[in-house]
């Protein structure tokens, strides 16, 4: 298959299920996909040439630390990243790369069901060791209370 076969990239990228945004090296917003398009509740032309802080409230990622490793021409990822976009919270796994000397490719992929996969998990976990964790002290009970009865009765004889 040659190139010339596939659709455009814009086509692509638009039928990604996760947030794709091009932004430059001021981080200045240059295209989203439709699934950023949704996650930032923004038409193309208001996120056209907006800074990529100004999309968020409040983000828990280091944008400090990501312009760095990027203007080193590395790749940067940082997961459960917190983003409050229009009051509502989001954990999303944050991918940046340079694509070119002027843009970089973010990547923004929810964690929510994977989070709350990986606690459900863990939850189930903790409840089967405290399930076993309380049937072994109910053992260790009955085996102290046996000991008292017989040392008890014992004592009866000897008494008696």
């Amino acid at each position: 298959m040659e190139t010339a076969d596939l659709p455009d990239n814009t086509l692509i990228l638009d039928s990604l299920i996760h947030s794709v945004l091009v932004i430059n090296q001021e981080f200045i917003i240059c295209y989203a996909n439709h699934a950023a398009l949704q996650l930032l509740a923004q038409s193309r032309r208001k996120l056209f040439e907006t800074p990529f802080s100004a999309l968020f409230s409040y983000s828990s990622f280091d944008e400090q630390l990501m312009r760095e490793t990027l203007a080193n021409g590395q790749s940067f990822t940082d997961n459960e990243v917190i983003l409050v976009i229009n009051n509502q919270s989001h954990t999303m796994s944050l991918s940046a790369q340079p694509i070119s000397e002027q843009h970089i490719l973010l990547e923004l992929a929810p964690m929510d069901s994977q989070r709350r996969l990986s606690q459900e998990q863990i939850q189930q976990a903790q409840q089967m060791a405290a399930r076993e964790l309380v049937r072994g002290l109910a053992h260790e009970i009955k085996k102290s209370t046996r000991w008292i009865t017989r040392g008890g009765s014992i004592i009866s004889k000897i008494i008696t």
